[in-house]
């Protein structure tokens, strides 16, 4: 059985970027996992987007105050 590494790396403006390593037993349960990292990245941009909307109205302007953090997730083989 082939191991996986589930590597992650959070871009936050304004910080360090912040990454880690998860280990999977199959490629699956690997790409389970970075689909749900990637859809917590997405959750994320959009609740951002939602405040600046909240805060700033027109949705294009707001666009540019909406500030989330950004994902990056791959799985790799051992």
């Amino acid at each position: 059985m082939k191991a996986f590494l589930l590597l992650v790396t959070w871009f936050a403006q304004g910080q360090p970027p912040s990454n880690y390593q998860a280990p999977f037993n199959s490629a699956e349960a690997c790409e389970t996992a970075r689909s749900a990292v990637l859809a917590d990245g997405r959750r994320l941009q959009a609740e951002a987007l939602q405040r600046a909307i909240a805060a700033h109205g027109d949705n294009q302007q707001a666009r540019f105050f909406a500030i989330a953090p950004t994902v990056t997730a791959v799985c790799a083989a051992q």
